[in-house]
């Protein structure tokens, strides 16, 4: 599938939002940029009714980040957040999991697996955790977690009370 460019923006994005009682949105995988995640998150910055997207395995970048962190701080209705096999890190990333440290977001499953993420961004995900969000599940699989972040995720799961489902293989 590759619905990048202008084939995302001119056709399938005008045919989402056509769709009034859209609950799930699974664009995974299909070559999309950031670029094309722009407008997407405009969508679901005004969107009530989708709680489930999947926006893995595409070619997004720490821009993604920033996109997402606009778009979550406007839509609550948004559940279940797949952004796995991605690049999304650094400061993208950390601008992301900082508007979910705000508690008003609606997260409540969250895959970030595979998105090479580093020290710096798993200890923002630390932070996040040791405020005890809504948060029940969350995937950091194939990140590269060292053994010091490794300890300091722990003590941060056991302050996420909500927590009930990690994966981190």
């Amino acid at each position: 599938n590759a619905l990048t460019g202008p084939k995302f923006n001119n056709i399938v994005l005008p045919m989402i939002s056509c769709l009034r009682n859209l609950t799930v949105l699974n664009l995974s995988p299909n070559d999309l940029e950031d670029d094309d995640i722009k407008p997407l998150m405009e969508y679901i910055k005004c969107n009530k009714t989708v709680q489930y997207l999947n926006i893995s395995q595409n070619n997004l970048t720490s821009s993604t980040g920033f996109y997402l962190n606009d778009a979550l701080k406007k839509n609550k209705t948004l559940e279940i957040l797949h952004i796995g096999n991605n690049e999304i890190n650094e400061s993208g990333f950390i601008s992301f999991i900082n508007t979910l440290a705000q508690n008003t977001t609606s997260i409540l499953e969250l895959n970030i697996g595979f998105n090479n993420l580093q020290k710096e961004d798993l200890k923002v995900i630390s932070e996040y955790l040791s405020n005890n969000p809504p948060l029940k599940s969350l995937d950091l699989s194939g990140n590269r977690i060292d053994a010091l972040s490794s300890n300091i995720l722990g003590v941060s799961f056991k302050k996420a009370k909500q927590l009930k489902i990690i994966k981190a293989n």
